[in-house]
């Protein structure tokens, strides 16, 4: 193959990439921009600004096509980052006349990841640890057995039609509790996704089926949507496709249909829940946030002090998580919790020092996960993973998140298998 010759598949893939940036330009034009001003989402479009992000997502789509060819696994985690975090941030940008920072701060992660991301690294194998599946739902009971307590049997049929989310998260928050929440997070974005496609690879059905059902569960109990979709996403990837670049081709074509049927569905409802949860909530809005975070940082970073070990070192200058300073400062909303992303929790912390350290800790966590023989029917945890970076901190993912968890199951799951009970 020559040097300029690519794969069909990456040429596939960079047309759905070309559907879906029109697709998010329309739905910004004829939704966001016009039913979210409480948000400070406006249609302000900018010419030049508009030209200019044509530009940067034209050298990102050859930067791509150069990433495929280094390492598909890389090149998969690219094109999800250039969905959950580039393509709404060019929006945002172009489409309210904002601040070129935060975008551009966004389009230099994605050249760290493309390019050091690419390479591989000598990883330890953990070879003396073994466990057998019944050791491993043992475990996996043990952890919720806390959160069962707290909560008990809680099924509302209008968190599945996400008609008391809301209500729900309310009601878990003020129930739950400091160990409740790093359990309950553990579970849901590390353990219990692992597990699911763990045991559909082993064909353990019934194994699988009762991990399904926790993640049932905890989203009944918390109304979380992240936890929501997850069962789908993870299902999806091990389901469709073979190999990295087919499984992101299924799910970009997928999308884009996803994306065009949501109209659909709430007009038929009269009501805009899909296209404000899944489009407005989850892909608009955390670039959007930004902007603020940019705006009330400027000059004058936190140096970690939100953290609860650096507050015994920097002073704190709020009363709350800067999450709800942010809702009420920019759209007076007080109870409203506007978590932060990578790029502006780097920013919050350290200014532009804090972008670029969180840049190379995203790259080195991917190029850590490049150079494991990942098997690409776990492809929808790294989407999992690459969603949660747009709305969560760095420490946060560490910790709070499990990803420490995950890079522990990578070490140990990558040459051993868990042995039959």
């Amino acid at each position: 193959m020559s040097t300029f010759s690519f794969k069909k598949s990456v040429l596939s893939i960079s047309v759905a990439m070309i559907l879906y940036y029109v697709i998010m330009e329309l739905y910004y034009y004829y939704f966001v921009g016009i039913s979210y001003e409480r948000f400070q989402m406006r249609l302000e479009v900018n010419t030049n600004k508009y030209f200019e992000t044509k530009i940067l997502f034209a050298l990102m789509m050859i930067f791509s096509l150069y990433v495929s060819k280094k390492s598909e696994f890389i090149y998969a985690v690219l094109i999800f980052f250039i969905v959950s975090f580039f393509i709404p941030a060019l929006v945002n940008y172009s489409f309210q006349n904002q601040i070129p920072w935060p975008l551009y701060s966004t389009f230099a992660l994605l050249l760290s990841i493309g390019t050091i991301s690419s390479y591989k690294i000598k990883t330890i194998t953990l070879s003396n640890l073994y466990f057998s599946k019944s050791a491993i739902l043992f475990l996996t009971t043990l952890i919720l057995v806390p959160i069962f307590y707290t909560f008990g049997v809680y099924f509302n049929l209008g968190n599945f039609l996400l008609d008391d989310v809301y209500d729900t998260r309310a009601y878990f928050d003020m129930n739950s509790s400091v160990i409740i929440n790093y359990l309950y997070n553990w579970l849901v974005r590390a353990i219990l996704p692992v597990l699911l496609v763990f045991f559909l690879i082993k064909k353990q059905y019934s194994f699988a089926i009762f991990i399904l059902a926790i993640l049932v569960y905890l989203y009944a109990i918390s109304g979380n949507k992240t936890v929501y979709i997850t069962s789908f996403i993870v299902l999806f990837f091990f389901s469709f496709g073979k190999g990295w670049l087919e499984k992101i081709k299924f799910f970009l074509y997928a999308l884009i249909l996803v994306l065009i049927l949501f109209p659909l569905v709430d007009s038929l409802i009269d009501s805009h829940k899909l296209k404000g949860t899944f489009v407005m909530r989850l892909l608009f809005l955390p670039s959007h946030l930004d902007y603020f975070y940019f705006d009330l940082f400027k000059n004058n970073p936190l140096y970690f002090a939100e953290s609860n070990f650096f507050k015994w070192f920097v002073h704190y200058p709020f009363d709350r998580p800067v999450g709800f300073i942010i809702a009420e400062t920019y759209f007076s909303a007080p109870e409203m919790n506007a978590n932060n992303g990578i790029i502006s929790d780097g920013y919050m912390n350290l200014g532009y020092w804090g972008v670029g350290l969180n840049i190379l800790l995203v790259s080195l966590i991917f190029m850590f996960f490049n150079s494991l023989p990942v098997d690409s029917r776990y492809l929808g945890i790294f989407f999992l993973l690459v969603f949660l970076l747009a709305g969560s901190p760095m420490l946060s993912m560490f910790i709070t998140s499990g990803l420490w968890i995950l890079i522990l199951l990578g070490l140990t799951l990558k040459k051993t298998e868990l042995q039959s009970s």
